[in-house]
């Protein structure tokens, strides 16, 4: 059994943050390890409320707070940097899963993401992301990356992107691994109750608004209704349990979120992927095209209209449960294989 530093982005009101975090801990402790969530917050989301004021004001950020004090395991004391006197000791420091490489969230710590703060002779990248197709970055951060990256023992990537990045900036070869949601693929025993709804669920990270015409125009085709919060339930029943259980609930999801495609394939719904610029969605093509699902992708209600023959016929969950199990199996491996 190893002693495990895991450096992740769990961060703010994001249900897919925090639960890639439970779930990189699951995989890890069900190999033998030791793990320690490295509690690192940015300055940019501070959020100093004492408890009682989050009780109080946000009940929202009180029920998240509460998720990981439960479900993170040997949770560090809150920095806004890496402090090495709150990190203990370990056989290996480990990045990943989320955005952590992408600059645009990390920033300004972006570089801990790359381990550059530790010795440790260990480093290992489990299905990192950079969030984006393309490397943009100056010469001056590209150096330091690269000096950083050098000294992993192992790198996993959790796109395709992420890999030709490595091999055409960086000269790095990596393995791309799916993400740790869909690695660990068992959610049931935090869904709070098994109540299938009629209606459909919608949950988007960008302006849902822009969605509007679109959403509308699915949910009379089918003939249905979406699943709306009242002001109790948005204050108090939102949290990331409550999160899981909208979407295992729900008749089928709409969404322009990663993981809300990857809770949906976990709990094997019908989905639409909603998409007004198909270049911020690498993460999710990428997952679609290897599941042979990127048709799930709506650009418009033109595009929907187009695709209602596929749309018609039920998505063959028999198939995408068969390469997941695949993609288990070498997430798995990779961990047997670099961390031991």
């Amino acid at each position: 059994m190893a002693k495990v530093n895991l450096l992740t982005i769990h961060w703010g009101l994001s249900y897919g943050a925090i639960m890639q975090t439970y779930a990189t801990s699951r995989l890890l402790e069900e190999n033998g390890h030791e793990v320690s969530v490295i509690n690192i917050v940015p300055n940019k989301e501070r959020g100093d409320y004492s408890l009682l004021r989050w009780v109080i004001l946000s009940p929202i950020r009180f029920q998240f707070w509460i998720f990981k004090r439960i479900h993170f395991p040997n949770l560090t004391k809150k920095m806004r940097r890496i402090d090495r006197r709150m990190i203990r000791i370990s056989d290996y420091n480990v990045v990943g899963s989320d955005q952590v490489w992408n600059k645009e969230i990390t920033a300004p710590i972006e570089s801990n993401f790359f381990l550059d703060f530790d010795d440790c002779p260990k480093k290992v990248s489990l299905a990192s992301s950079f969030g984006k197709s393309n490397w943009a970055e100056d010469t001056f951060y590209t150096s330091k990356v690269l000096s950083c990256l050098k000294k992993f023992t192992a790198i996993s990537v959790r796109e395709d992107t992420g890999k030709r990045i490595l091999k055409e900036q960086f000269g790095l070869n990596s393995e791309v691994l799916i993400d740790p949601t869909l690695a660990y693929g068992r959610f049931d025993d935090l869904v709070l109750h098994n109540t299938p709804s009629s209606q459909v669920y919608t949950f988007f990270i960008s302006d849902k608004n822009k969605y509007d015409d679109i959403v509308d125009h699915i949910v009379k085709d089918k003939n249905s209704e979406l699943m709306k919060h009242s002001k109790f339930s948005y204050y108090f029943s939102n949290g990331p349990r409550n999160w899981l259980t909208y979407i295992k609930n729900a008749s089928y999801v709409i969404t322009d979120s990663f993981h809300g495609v990857a809770f949906s394939l976990i709990f094997q719904k019908e989905f639409y992927v909603l998409c007004g610029d198909r270049s911020k969605l690498t993460r999710i093509t990428n997952l679609l095209g290897r599941l042979g699902l990127d048709g799930r992708i709506v650009d418009s209600t033109e595009d929907y209209d187009l695709k209602k023959q596929l749309f018609q016929q039920p998505i063959n969950y028999q198939l995408v449960n068969e390469i997941l199990m695949i993609e288990r199996e070498r997430y798995r491996e990779f961990i047997s294989q670099h961390i031991q």
